[in-house]
């Protein structure tokens, strides 16, 4: 058998064995055509290796080019993958980690001007909220809210109409956010706005009875006839005080209605208290009772009123009226506490809290505030608010 030789030594040595001398001719031919072979393999092996290194450091250049993008903050660039090797998975692993973090850095620019909107929200809100109390001999009244969003969708106000009558008022929107804390926004303008409308009907009234007292020659009395006129019927006085929460209500359920979407209500409940009688007429719209404690420890609940605001237009409302004695206590609160959870999901519930307002019903009503408060995050075990927080108290001196 022939077997060709490795090398050109050895072919030339087998030659020589074989007595191949007088062929010289043919084996440089062979010889020939072996070294062309040889030369060829060479540069295949070569051409493989160069292509082979430029393939592997031009990807790593690109990856490379790549890292400086990504170091000057631009993640949209991306590598070209041309091969389904390691280098290629690696190619496609870093496209993947570049649009991963240019999504984070999309979602954390919404993310940061979404909380400085929040804040601009916050901000706003805070400015709605009642800045001086009203001056009371008979009372004292202090409010509060907690949001649990940065901002809140709860409401509360109270205002002084003439000297010795105040209006008072707790909303809970429906919905929690910057949603909710616009229809809150057009809660207080419309409520406002009515006492407003209020103030102005009185000091008409109180001219009108001025003149009517001057020409009957008679002493004018104008106080204690407006005061007189809460306690009479819907419609006897020109003032309609003894209507007028009734009236007020309906008017901004007619605006909610108006200027805001079905879905979008809310529940109310509004009073006048006037100092100098310690009469108390209300209307509540759909909203938790507020819980009246007397001075003995019993508890009342003021359910008059009607269904909630912003649903229907053409509803109509009643007013209730009760008098405070002194050592009275009226906690109006929103839904956040009764419906505060603890740890296992239990609801703190409207029962607990009249028997804590009835416990602490001889404090203050600011040392109440910040009770209630302290009650229900004990309750909830340090847990994140579920819901906002608000409540307005009135306490009879």
């Amino acid at each position: 058998t022939f077997m060709f030789p490795s090398s050109v030594a050895a072919a030339r040595g087998y030659a020589l064995e074989r007595g191949y001398l007088g062929q010289e001719f043919r084996l440089n031919n062979v010889l020939l055509v072996f070294v062309v072979i040889f030369a060829v393999f060479e540069l295949l092996a070569l051409l493989a290796a160069g292509w082979i290194t430029r393939a592997v450091t031009g990807t790593v250049h690109k990856l490379y080019q790549a890292t400086e993008f990504i170091k000057r903050g631009d993640f949209s660039h991306r590598v070209k993958v041309r091969s389904h090797d390691q280098l290629g998975e690696l190619s496609i692993a870093f496209n993947e980690m570049s649009a991963n973090v240019e999504t984070l850095l999309q979602e954390r620019v919404k993310h940061e001007r979404l909380e400085r909107e929040v804040e601009i929200a916050h901000e706003v809100q805070t400015h709605l909220f009642p800045r001086e109390v009203p001056r009371l001999e008979s009372a004292e009244i202090v409010g509060e809210c907690r949001a649990a969003r940065g901002v809140a969708g709860d409401y509360y106000d109270y205002a002084e109409i003439v000297p010795g009558l105040i209006a008072f008022a707790l909303g809970d929107v429906a919905g929690k956010g910057i949603s909710a804390s616009l229809v809150m926004s057009n809660l207080q303008a419309a409520l406002r706005a009515q006492v407003t409308i209020l103030a102005e009907r009185w000091k008409l009234a109180e001219s009108a009875l001025t003149v009517a007292a001057a020409a009957t020659a008679v002493a004018p009395t104008v106080e204690p006839m407006l005061e007189q006129s809460l306690d009479l019927p819907c419609g006897v006085t020109g003032v309609d005080t003894a209507c007028a929460v009734e009236n007020m209500v309906a008017s901004i359920n007619e605006q909610l209605c108006r200027s805001t979407d079905s879905n979008r209500f809310a529940t109310f409940f509004l009073a006048l208290y006037d100092d100098r009688t310690r009469r108390l007429r209300y209307t509540n719209a759909g909203h938790n009772d507020p819980l009246l404690v007397r001075a003995d420890g019993s508890v009342e609940k003021l359910n008059a009123g009607g269904t909630v605001l912003g649903a229907f237009e053409w509803v109509r409302y009643e007013e209730a009226a009760t008098t405070l004695a002194p050592g009275d206590l009226l906690l109006v609160f929103s839904d956040g506490f009764s419906e505060a959870q603890n740890t296992v999901g239990e609801e703190y519930g409207e029962a607990r809290l009249a028997q804590f307002a009835a416990a602490r019903r001889h404090k203050t009503a600011d040392e109440i505030r910040r009770a209630v408060f302290e009650e229900i995050d004990n309750w909830s075990g340090g847990q994140e608010r579920g819901d906002d927080q608000t409540v307005v108290i009135l306490k009879a001196r």
